[in-house]
Parts: C-alpha cells; sequence; structure tokens
C-alpha cells in the first residue's frame, strides 16, 4: 500500500512545495513500480492521461494498462533498466485509459537506490498519428504523386519528381523534390502552386480505401519476404528504429501499416500548409549574394513573396488533375511453382528470332524472377553518331515513361533498358506474377512516343553536361575508362560524342529508334517462379508488336 507515498520522500533536490507543484501541474506523468512492474505511486498527471486515480492502480501490476502485444518488450526495458544503475531506457508502449481507448506513450525509466523503478511518461498519440499520416501519404499515397500530379507537372514545367520524409521523429520534414525544366526554373511558383492543388484534390477526395488496400497488400509481401540486413547497415537500422519502436518490434512496425484512419490522413494535409513550406532552387541562374564558409558555395536567401503563399493558400484544382486509378501490378497469386520437369537451364527459343534460356527456381523458393533480354542490332553502335543517337534514345524513351512506370515500382516490380553495344538490353525483376504482363507492356511502348521539343532539349543537355563534366572526374576513373577503352572494340570514345551530341535532333532520335526495332535478334535468359508458357507468350508478344509497326 503506497498510495501514501509523498513527494517528500522522493530524493530529490527541491524544496517540497516546488516540487509539489511541479508534480500537481506537469504535464508529463512520474509513476514508481517495484522491480516485479507492480504500481508503487502514480502522478496527478498520470492520472488525468490515463483516468484511473492513484488508489485505483497502487498495487496493481503494469500488466492491467499495457497492451498485451507490447508487454514483452517492456518488461525487457524494466529488467535493462533495473540491472543497470544509471540507465535511462526510454521506450514507447500503448497504454490502456479506463474508458477503454489506447494510447501511446514514450516512457523513460531509471534505477532508484532502493530498487524501486521511476518512470516518466508522455502521451504521444498525435504525434505519432501525424508520423503515420506523413508515412501513409509517402508510402500508402506516394504513387498519387509520382503519377498524376507528375502528369499534371509536366507542362513543360518538370521532368522528374520525388517525395520522401527525411530527419528524425521530433523533427521529419516532409519534401518534395522537383527536376525543372528552363521553363520551370522561371515559373517556381506555379510549380509550387501545383503541389498544393494536388493537396487540395486530396482534401476534396479523402483516403481512398483501395490504395490503403494496396499498399498494406504490398507492405505485408515486402515483409514476409524481406531478406536480412547484416553487420553496420542491421545495426544502425535498429538504432534508428529504437528512436521511435521498442528493440523488439523495430522491424514489424518500422515495416507495415496497420489500420486505415483517414483522420491520420486530413492531419498530414493540414499540416502541409503553404506558411510552412521552404522552398530551395538550384539553377545557374540564380543571382547570390552570400558564400557558404567551408565549400565557398555562392547562394542567397530571400523571403518567399506574400502573394505566392496567398495564391498557394488558395489553389485551384486544375482540370485533368485527378484521383489514381487503382494499381493493376499489384500481385495476387504468390504460390510456388514446381511443374517444370527440367532441372537445368535450357532453351525456350532456338530459331530464327534468336536464343531465351530458361530455368524455373527450385533453390531459392521465393515468388519472384528475374528476365534479361538483349535486343541485338548492328544500328545500335555502328558510329560514334549512332551509339549517341542510342543513348538518347534510351534516355528519351524512359523519360516518357516515368509516369507510367510509378505503380510498377510500387507493386515491388522493376524494368531497366540500357544502351547496350550490341543493341538495347531489357531487364525485368520483382514478384513473378506479374512480370509477362510486364514485358507485354513494356514490349509494347518501345517506340518512342510522343514528347515536346522542350523535354528532349533537357534532357540533351543533361547528357551534354555529363559528357563536359568527365574532365572533372576522378583520375581513377578517366585511367579505368580508358583502360576499358583500350581492351575493347565495341564501343566508341567518349570524346568523339561531344561535337556531336548538341546537333541531334528529336526527328533524328525518333527515326533511330524505328530503325533499332526495324531488325533485331533476341537473345534472353530468365530464372525464378515462373511458366515457361507464359514467358515464352512474352517473347513472342514483342514479335507480334514489331510486326503490327513494321506494316
Amino acid at each position: 500500500m503506497i498510495t501514501t507515498t509523498t513527494p517528500s520522500t522522493l530524493p530529490l533536490p527541491l524544496d517540497e512545495a516546488l516540487f509539489r507543484f511541479l508534480l500537481e501541474n506537469g504535464t508529463d506523468g512520474i509513476e514508481i513500480v517495484s522491480a516485479e512492474g507492480i504500481f508503487r505511486f502514480v502522478s496527478p498527471a498520470t492520472e488525468r492521461m490515463l483516468g484511473y486515480s492513484a488508489a485505483e492502480l497502487a498495487g496493481q501490476p503494469v500488466a492491467v494498462v499495457v497492451h498485451p502485444d507490447d508487454l514483452p518488450g517492456v518488461r525487457e526495458q524494466m529488467a535493462l533498466a533495473a540491472q543497470t544503475p544509471g540507465l535511462a531506457a526510454s521506450f514507447e508502449c500503448r497504454l490502456r485509459r479506463k474508458d477503454g481507448a489506447w494510447r501511446i506513450f514514450e516512457i523513460t525509466i531509471r534505477l532508484l537506490p532502493n530498487g524501486d523503478l521511476v518512470g516518466n511518461s508522455r502521451d504521444i498519440t498525435e504525434r505519432k498519428q501525424t508520423e503515420a499520416a506523413l508515412r501513409g501519404i509517402v508510402e500508402g499515397t506516394a504513387w498519387e504523386t509520382g503519377d498524376d500530379f507528375f502528369h499534371a507537372l509536366v507542362q513543360h514545367l518538370a521532368t522528374a519528381l520525388s517525395a520522401g520524409v527525411s530527419g528524425p521523429a521530433y523533427r521529419s520534414v516532409f519534401g518534395v523534390n522537383v527536376e525543372l525544366t528552363k521553363k520551370g526554373s522561371r515559373q517556381v511558383d506555379r510549380v509550387i502552386e501545383l503541389f498544393f492543388s494536388y493537396l487540395k484534390l486530396a482534401k476534396d477526395e479523402g483516403y481512398r480505401r483501395y490504395v490503403f488496400r494496396e499498399n498494406k497488400v504490398m507492405e505485408d509481401i515486402e515483409y514476409f519476404y524481406l531478406e536480412p540486413e547484416e553487420g553496420a547497415d542491421a545495426a544502425t537500422s535498429f538504432a534508428e528504429g529504437m528512436q521511435l519502436f521498442p528493440a523488439l518490434e523495430v522491424e514489424r512496425r518500422s515495416k507495415l501499416l496497420y489500420d486505415y484512419s483517414e483522420p491520420d490522413f486530413f492531419a498530414f494535409l493540414e499540416l502541409a500548409a503553404p506558411s510552412k513550406a521552404r522552398a530551395v532552387l538550384v539553377d545557374p541562374s540564380v543571382q547570390t549574394d552570400r558564400t557558404e564558409k567551408h565549400y565557398g558555395v555562392r547562394y542567397s536567401v530571400s523571403p518567399i513573396p506574400s502573394e505566392w503563399i496567398e495564391r498557394w493558400e488558395n489553389a485551384k484544382v486544375p482540370q485533368g488533375l485527378h484521383y489514381p486509378r487503382p494499381n493493376k501490378f499489384i500481385p495476387e497469386n504468390l504460390s510456388l511453382l514446381e511443374d517444370d520437369p527440367n532441372p537445368a537451364p535450357y532453351k525456350i527459343v532456338d530459331d530464327e528470332r534468336g536464343v531465351v534460356w530458361f530455368q524455373q527456381d527450385r533453390e531459392f523458393k521465393l515468388p519472384r524472377a528475374a528476365v534479361s533480354i538483349k535486343l541485338l542490332t548492328d544500328q545500335a553502335n555502328q558510329t560514334a553518331r549512332k551509339h549517341l543517337l542510342t543513348e538518347l534514345y534510351v534516355a528519351t524513351l524512359l523519360e516518357a515513361l516515368n509516369e507510367w512506370k510509378y505503380p510498377i515500382t510500387m507493386a515491388g516490380l522493376n524494368f531497366e533498358i540500357h544502351e547496350h553495344a550490341r543493341g538495347l538490353l531489357l531487364r525485368f525483376t520483382g514478384f513473378s506474377d506479374r512480370i509477362p504482363d510486364l514485358m507485354k507492356d513494356v514490349f509494347s511502348r518501345l517506340e518512342l512516343p510522343a514528347v515536346n521539343a522542350e523535354l528532349y532539349a533537357t534532357i540533351r543537355d543533361r547528357m551534354a553536361r555529363d559528357l563536359k563534366n568527365i574532365d572533372i572526374e576522378p583520375a581513377y576513373r578517366q585511367a579505368a575508362y580508358e583502360g576499358d577503352y583500350l581492351t575493347s572494340t565495341l564501343f566508341h570514345h567518349r570524346d568523339s560524342y561531344r561535337p556531336l551530341v548538341e546537333q541531334i535532333t528529336l526527328d533524328e532520335v525518333r527515326a533511330h529508334g524505328q530503325a533499332l526495332l526495324a531488325e533485331f535478334g533476341v537473345e534472353g535468359i530468365a530464372f525464378g517462379n515462373l511458366q515457361a508458357g507464359d514467358l515464352l507468350a512474352a517473347v513472342e508478344h514483342l514479335a507480334r508488336v514489331v510486326d503490327s509497326w513494321r506494316t
């Protein structure tokens, strides 16, 4: 019976009246429990946060308020603190209020001289809801901003977009990075206005359940098939995660989505207000008046014009901006295939079209696959100009497919298209359920779609800049390149590209793409949880698509 324990019995160097005032009026709770986890004392703040009186908790085990799933972690932290004098063990857990509601608390416990434990607790439910909302907007609705918002931006203003949360929980920053065209760099206010237009759309439409469901499915799948981290990466990951979650729950709670919560979604949108925005423009045309002292970087700082903020606060949803469609690439069938009788790689294509090797996975037993397809053609690398044309074709094609690719990435899939000394190289990886369909979709998009001239100019300027920057690469890189060049007959020296790149037009790139696909051979290899028939159908689809272009 310790409900009569008074503040004056605690060994704190404070005047009793001052201590009593702090104890009774503080916002953080104070609890004293025995080493066995029995409540001995709770402060008035704890009573207010949990709804229980000190008398109701006195003599009760902490298990009466701790969530059953969190209890093992809480006991582990208590045992650690009890065995380590001077240690402040911090953790988070869910505590049940008297009215039955679960609240998230951040608790720090220390060992007292008499063997009891003293805890300082803080209700962080609202903060965690904000973090969940941030995570929801980035992970749960990220492909919205990567898809339709990107589409809205491409009014000759931008070429790429990414978003994410950075920094520790107590000062996380939600950032959106936009790669601007020259026109976009002159209309930064308009680009940012489009971002707030999209937030307005999100407020109007709400958090669609199918978006949450799709992302929860992917989180569950990725977690189930998670590849373990090792060494320093694992230690760093856990150290960061333990700032937010109990040690035993770092992986689960940092990687999984749990409850659909539209209020959390709206809570984030309210935080993402124009008045809180900070904008950084990196552009050669920026007028600077300051110098950074460590690296000598020139920069300037100026307030955001009030008329910009007012316009952002009243941003309208432009015509054509809409909520994303359901993601058709989300895997549905993760069952493992064991129907191929061939124990070794074998050819599923071996004729005038080319050669494709295949082996069904018998070792790793994962619902994943990897496919590499080379389109072999002399048109890709006959001269330095054709090589450069091939690189520009690939870069422009990938830029054109950027928006379309985003939901593919969100569904645990990926495709790459590379210039190769003998043609084009296409790679497909990820969950095997959708890979044959993805191959067909990519094959159907190899012919360069409509691309505006300003976007192409940006791509060409980027390539010209990269070629120019070769001269300032580290010496070891330049030496490695020269060594590769001297020992290979398959590519041209990059110095030969510099005088050519500015001459090449979009029409020339388009015509070269058609030449690449006019006649080629196939060389491929596939491994994983696939069926030979599905893979063969994808390759045959490529042949039909190309035939349709020729006619």
